[in-house]
Order: C-alpha cells, then structure tokens, then sequence
C-alpha cells in the first residue's frame, strides 16, 4: 500500500514506495514527494528514506508528517528546507492509531492504542521550532 496523499493545495504528492537499494541489492522503504499536475506524479522534490506506516500534510502544505521509530514517533519533514524534525516525544511502545492535524496546523491530535489502555494526546504545536 503506497499511502498516496495529495497536499491540500493540490500541488505535490506524497507517498511510500519500495525500491532496491544499488549498493546492498535489498529493497528498502522510501517517501517520495513529487509535483502534481494534471492528474499525475511530476518531478521528484524530495526522497527519504524511511518505513512508514502513514503520511499526512501540513494543512498549508509546506511540510508532511509521518512516524518513525520503536516508539511511533512523529516527524515532520519540510519540503523547502528538507529538514526533518522530531514532533513528538513517546517514550511507550504503543501503536499509533492516526493523527490529524487542525486547520490552522499549530494543533496535532494524535490516537495511540495499548494492550493497557487507549491515549487520546492533544499537542499544541506553537512551541516548536519551525512553526
């Protein structure tokens, strides 16, 4: 499943893809961000590697978010400066059911789930840099 998401403009899209790697000869999960123009995939802004289970854009579409890691962390990755920052800080191994962020983006709601119990976590995002 390749997570195709849009941006909200319309203008990229972002998406998982497998490819072999030429060094080592293994396959390897990749986001890639491309233009978006008449119903297709353009030019490849940017390409990362990384296992992702979701992708989800900024509502201004300057950056996506995605989780990482043993702990399901959230990343945000800025298409200008292709700097990805660390967005949250889960210390528990829980399975990150989905997130979304509010329209004006300064606001992330983030469901986690548990065998112990189910976290419903709300972040304001104007202490972190970037914003």
């Amino acid at each position: 499943d390749m997570q195709p998401r849009l941006s909200p403009d319309g203008k990229y899209l972002a998406y998982r893809t497998t490819l072999k790697d030429e060094t080592d000869g293994k396959f390897k999960e990749y986001i890639r961000v491309t233009e978006f123009s008449e119903g297709k995939a353009g030019k490849k802004i940017l390409e990362i590697q990384a296992n992702v289970p979701r992708i989800r854009w900024l509502p201004d579409s300057s950056a996506i978010i995605y989780e990482k890691g043993s702990a399901e962390n959230l990343f945000k990755l800025d298409l200008k400066t292709r700097t990805e920052t660390q967005i949250s800080d889960f210390n528990l191994k829980a399975d990150t059911g989905d997130f979304v962020w509010n329209q004006t983006g300064r606001k992330i709601l983030a469901f986690r789930e548990s065998q112990i119990e189910n976290l419903v976590l709300i972040r304001d995002m104007s202490d972190v840099e970037g914003q």
